[in-house]
């Protein structure tokens, strides 16, 4: 009974939900998606990385793109296993971000304007990856979203990358 019991409410936690004000948390989910997915486009393609002395400010930044992936799920219910490895992922920076951690530092170089290193490196694949759990949050919720909303929202994350481009 404990066992059927614990599944059970562990299905509850896990199961996609149907909320009342699901309309409009789509799209909100959709343009949190796109920052990121033009945020770490931007690191990718180091079209204008943040330089070294911004980059150190930003450990918390980890927290939100974690729980921006992890969030959709909740909605959308598809590819936990993908979510659950980026959000630990996300955590382990957030947590190590301010503490001289191998693989911490390694991103915080090769996030920065001033690396002059490899361009494909372990860190490469890295963020690739995290465009890719961005990407098939974006694709999971439009397939849910009401399309007259997502396409007046859709074009949200692009102009405020551009209002924030500073170079």
């Amino acid at each position: 009974v404990l066992i059927s019991y614990l599944s059970s409410s562990i299905y509850l936690l896990c199961a996609p939900m149907t909320l009342p004000f699901q309309s409009m948390l789509i799209p909100l989910l959709i343009f949190n998606e796109g920052f990121h997915l033009l945020a770490h486009t931007n690191v990718f393609l180091r079209l204008s990385p943040p330089p070294a002395a911004t980059l150190k400010r930003r450990g918390l930044y980890f927290l939100w793109d974690g729980l921006s992936h992890l969030a959709p799920y909740f909605v959308h219910g598809r590819f936990l296993p993908y979510i659950i490895v980026e959000f630990i992922a996300h955590m382990f920076y957030t947590l190590t971000w301010n503490r001289n951690y191998y693989y911490t530092e390694r991103i915080k170089a090769w996030s920065t304007k001033e690396y002059t290193g490899r361009w494909v490196t372990y860190d490469f694949f890295l963020t690739l990856s995290d465009m890719l759990g961005h990407s098939l949050n974006i694709y999971a919720l439009n397939a849910m979203a009401d399309t007259s909303m997502y396409a007046a929202t859709s074009w949200l994350p692009f102009v405020m990358m551009l209002l924030l481009w500073k170079d």
